[in-house]
């Protein structure tokens, strides 16, 4: 579908632009999720090395995949990142890690919200202006299937995953949430 979407562009058809965008969008939504499926499933199938990997680069590599998403719910993104945060991983599951904690930011978000990225001192923040969780679901975030929020979709497994990333690289992971305010994950190795 991408691949699709993408020779349409550069053979310049004429096609609605906004029709194109959530074209993508839904595409790459597909593509996120299958991934994140198939990081369960099939956990040896994930075949990178580990490396050395500057979180730096990796983030504005994905804010860039993610650049579409920000457009659509007209959220506006600051970032402060520093150069010197890596982490010894393998690139597939930094990057997951980091996609599902930028995906929730912003489902989660309101149109004309904020997000706000930190990487300091091998410690990464992402703070939304969104809906945040109730105080007694923080406990049960990270449970496999576990959906507060029936109407913006998902499957309950981003978060889950997320955390069996962390458990794997020992990175500890925290979230800070207030209802109607947004949310904040933090997380440091």
């Amino acid at each position: 579908i991408l691949l699709s979407i993408e020779q349409i562009q550069k053979q310049g058809q004429s096609i609605d632009e906004k029709k194109l965008t959530r074209m993508k969008i839904a595409a790459k939504t597909l593509s996120q999720v299958y991934s994140d499926l198939i990081f369960y499933t099939f956990p040896e199938k994930v075949d990178s090395a580990e490396e050395q990997i500057s979180m730096k680069s990796l983030i504005l590599e994905r804010l860039e995949y993610f650049k579409p998403f920000f457009e659509q719910k007209q959220i506006t993104l600051s970032s402060s990142l520093d150069e010197a945060s890596s982490i010894f991983a393998r690139k597939a599951k930094a990057q997951k890690l980091f996609d599902n904690l930028l995906s929730n930011a912003i489902k989660y978000n309101k149109k004309g919200g904020s997000i706000e990225i930190v990487l300091q001192n091998n410690h990464l923040s992402i703070k939304d202006s969104g809906l945040g969780i109730e105080e007694e679901n923080l406990k049960h975030i990270f449970d496999r299937y576990a959906r507060f929020n029936k109407d913006q979709g998902g499957f309950g497994i981003g978060l889950s995953l997320v955390q069996t990333i962390c458990d794997e690289y020992k990175i500890k992971i925290s979230c800070n949430s207030k209802l109607g305010e947004g949310s904040e994950f933090v997380l440091a190795w």
